[in-house]
């Protein structure tokens, strides 16, 4: 491995715009020397055997100094020494980068502990060639300042109060954050600063509405309802908002029946959740997780990260994707 540079880089966390930008960026690095793209192997770690791996680490670079692969999510049952024992055979010319998307409940994070992994304790001993960068999702009461932030970076700018109304509805997802700010600046031509009533001019109300009787609809099982109010929405937004949404909602049911299976009340929920800042939101997140039980949601969710990895390696289209979970969640009875 060469010492002056790190050739593996893990970026763990739970912001997955972030993520996924610093992964962008250093492979665009490497399409400075190779603009085909051969150069730029991606793998899905939970498909990807042994040997495909191994073949991905050492095949050496097509006429540039170096190749990167891609490597999204750590496989599966993966023996640890047999594993490290591949990155410190790999030749100096391949650039691994080891995207581990996490999520952070109750101050810990649930799939992988930094302090603890092994693949962590790995790189800690590997100083200058190896790299273990964090990604957190920014607290909730810090977006607007993120998106005034992010809102310049991309060229445009945003009142505070405007900052405020959209992170009260996008909550710390960034990459819905960033979508919608792109479609603000775009409506405002990039030319004058983003206000409170450009916010609330694209629909956000509406839109807000309409997830919450799709999920209404999923509650009820009732599939014909559900998939108006999914192609409603599609209508309004792109597909990767509208996912985005949806996650987002049973990510905050999830939390919000927990709150009430712990005994909490509806005043608890703000408190608890920031999130959720007004009582009538929490009001109806209330409403609508005391549809579902705890497992429900859990199967939920889980079935959602699935559909978030056939999207992220086109196994599907979004339409084909959304049409089959809703008719899947909304005909259980």
């Amino acid at each position: 491995m060469s010492a002056s540079q790190p050739v593996v880089t893990v970026l763990h966390g739970d912001d997955e715009f972030a993520i996924t930008r610093e992964c962008t960026r250093r492979a665009a690095m490497i399409a400075q020397d190779d603009p085909s793209g051969m150069n730029i192997i991606r793998l899905d770690g939970q498909q990807a055997s042994q040997e495909d791996l191994r073949t991905a680490l050492n095949t050496l670079p097509f006429l540039t100094e170096q190749r990167m692969v891609v490597l999204n999510a750590m496989p599966p049952r993966q023996d640890s020494k047999k594993f490290t024992a591949m990155l410190d055979q790999m030749p100096a010319s391949t650039i691994l980068v080891i995207l581990l998307m996490d999520t952070y409940e109750r101050k810990h994070w649930k799939a992988v502990d930094p302090e603890k992994h092994w693949l962590a304790e790995w790189c800690k001993t590997r100083s200058g060639q190896a790299e273990w960068l964090e990604f957190s999702l920014p607290a909730p009461f810090t977006m607007p300042g993120w998106l005034q932030k992010q809102a310049k970076s991309m060229g445009g700018k945003i009142t505070p109060a405007a900052a405020n109304r959209l992170a009260e509805w996008i909550g710390n997802d960034t990459r819905l954050a960033s979508l919608e700010l792109e479609k603000l600046l775009t409506y405002t031509n990039y030319e004058r600063t983003v206000e409170v009533e450009d916010v609330e001019a694209l629909s956000i109300n509406n839109t807000q509405g309409n997830i919450f009787q799709f999920v209404d609809a999923l509650a009820e099982h009732n599939p014909t309802q559900a998939l108006n109010q999914l192609h409603r929405l599609m209508d309004e937004q792109e597909s990767v908002q509208i996912f985005s949404m949806i996650v987002r909602q049973f990510r905050l049911l999830l939390q919000v029946r927990e709150l009430l299976d712990d005994g909490k009340g509806l005043q608890d929920i703000p408190g608890e959740i920031p999130e959720i800042r007004a009582s009538l939101v929490a009001e109806k997140m209330a409403r609508q997780a005391r549809r579902y039980d705890l497992e429900q949601l859990k199967e939920v969710y889980r079935r959602l990260l699935l559909v978030d990895r056939d999207l992220k390696t086109s196994q599907v289209t979004p339409e084909l994707a959304f049409d089959l979970l809703v008719v899947e969640l909304a005909g259980k009875g």
